[in-house]
């Protein structure tokens, strides 16, 4: 398998880092992320159409210029559209309704989240969401010593 590529979409600093740096750790091949919906969208398209698509993409759903949401339901339009395979897409958002939750998670919906992750969210948490979902297809490695959580 060859070696999983992500993209982290956060519009706190901090929460960006920290997620970046945890997949960096499992050898996943990190991509410029975004802080914002809309480069998130932006940044996706290009991406795909560069052939480097994002197996992984992490999306917050509370941003400025364009929420999580748009941009989860924009990504999903746009790989649809392209007849391409899903990322796996998991949304680790904090400050959200169980219908929020079950509107990502939905099959049949528009964002179809593969995940959902309320913050805080710990590290454990997020791999055996990555593990799940990227079996077989990705090269997963992480240092044993690492833990912590994510906010």
């Amino acid at each position: 398998p060859k070696k999983a590529r992500a993209m982290v979409v956060d519009d706190e600093h901090f929460s960006h880092n920290i997620i970046k740096n945890f997949l960096n750790r499992m050898s996943i091949d990190m991509l410029e992320g975004a802080f914002d919906g809309m480069s998130a969208y932006r940044k996706y398209v290009d991406y795909v159409e560069q052939g480097e698509n994002p197996q992984i993409v992490t999306m917050d759903l509370t941003m400025p210029i364009m929420d999580g949401k748009t941009a989860a339901k924009k990504i999903r339009e746009f790989e649809v559209q392209r007849k391409m395979k899903p990322c796996t897409l998991i949304v680790i958002s904090g400050n959200c309704s169980e219908s929020e939750i079950a509107e990502c998670i939905n099959p049949l919906g528009g964002i179809r989240a593969n995940a959902f992750l309320k913050k805080p969210a710990n590290i454990e948490e997020l791999m055996r969401v990555i593990a799940r979902h990227c079996k077989g297809t990705v090269t997963l490695s992480l240092q044993r010593n690492f833990s912590a959580p994510l906010l």
